[in-house]
């Protein structure tokens, strides 16, 4: 039994178009982690930057002082 070409083309689209949605899927996922790697990233220097002005003031050191030390 023959296949059309219509019936062969919107077969070729829509698999066209579950790749297309498929990929676009895993960019944005990529996109996300990586975003979410950044967001963590800029919490851990928030953090590392808190720690250094609590010890600089325990020792009694001014912050720019204290940064030349490490």
């Amino acid at each position: 039994m023959a296949v059309s070409d219509d019936k062969w083309i919107g077969f070729f689209e829509k698999d066209a178009q579950r790749k297309y949605a498929l990929k676009e899927a895993e960019l944005k996922n990529a996109y996300d982690l990586e975003a979410k790697k950044l967001d963590f990233r800029a919490k851990e220097l928030e953090l590392e930057s808190r720690r250094l002005d609590i010890e600089a003031k325990r020792l009694h050191i001014p912050l720019d002082e204290f940064n030349h030390l490490i």
